[in-house]
């Protein structure tokens, strides 16, 4: 997907992706997750069905934040491309 393309999923999808209550109190958001995974991972599904990450044409790195670590990971998928 193209950085627009992107864009256009998170805002057609933005209502089941950040679906919720949006006040949330202090404690709870040092503990839990702010949205439930569910509406983005429904809407990923929609988009992408079943495919991998591996199955991608270019190669790809993903960046990841963990709150409880304060860390960061990166998921990389090096798989040589077929010309």
């Amino acid at each position: 997907m193209t950085p627009r393309e992107i864009l256009e999923f998170y805002v057609a999808e933005r209502n089941a992706i950040f679906a919720g209550p949006r006040v949330l109190t202090s404690a709870r958001r040092v503990f839990a997750a702010k949205y439930r995974p569910d509406g983005l991972e429904h809407a990923l599904k929609r988009t992408f069905g079943n495919r991998l990450l591996g199955e991608s044409r270019v190669p790809l790195v993903v960046a990841s934040y963990n709150l409880g670590e304060n860390s960061v990971y990166f998921i990389q998928d090096a798989a040589p491309r077929a010309p």
